[in-house]
Parts: C-alpha cells; structure tokens; sequence
C-alpha cells in the first residue's frame, strides 16, 4: 500500500484562502489526517474555521499538484474542487469538504 495521497493532501493544505467581506476576518483550515493511504477508502476532512459567524463568507481555495481530481482523489461535496470556493454559513464558524483518495487501477 501507497501512502501516495500524502502528496494531494499536502497540495491541498498549501491552499491559498482569501475572503471577500467587508470586516476582515482570519480564516484557518486544518486537517482530520496528516495522511492517507491510497488503497484506503478513508477520506481526510479539511475544515475552514473563521473567527466570526456573521454573514455569509466565500472562501477561494486553490488546489495545486501533480494529483488529478477524479483519477486520483475526489472532492466532495464537488462543487469545493470545481468553483475552488467553499461558503462558511451566516452564523456558522466553519464549513468542512472531503478529499477521497481513488486507488490506481
């Protein structure tokens, strides 16, 4: 077994985030798993965290590598991976996407 996806998820925690709202806020995003392994059907949960929880925020993500996005891993829910843009909720703190390592065939 690979440990080949440690490559996508160090990809995706290199991600840039930017916010457009009016008030500045910090945005955090941090990993369920340092990890995983290729041949697992276990995902890694990233979570986006702001320090607020007023209004809608729009967070860009900016996925990068050698990985390819339905041959190597899935995003889910897709629209993460597809608009490189995840919304934390108007009273939420936080919003969570899932990276799925696809196994080679």
């Amino acid at each position: 077994m690979k440990t080949t996806s440690t490559a996508l998820l160090l990809a995706v925690l290199s991600v840039v985030l930017l916010s457009s709202v009016s008030t500045a806020q910090i945005v955090s995003i941090t990993s369920s798993d340092a990890s995983v392994n290729e041949d697992s059907a276990s995902p890694a949960t990233f979570t986006v965290t702001r320090d607020g929880t007023s209004g809608d925020l729009a967070v860009t993500l900016t996925f990068s590598g050698n990985a390819v996005s339905g041959t190597d891993f899935s995003v889910s829910p897709s629209e993460v991976f597809d608009n490189g843009l995840i919304t934390i909720l108007d009273g939420q703190s936080s919003a969570t996407f899932t990276v799925s390592p696809i196994a080679d065939t």
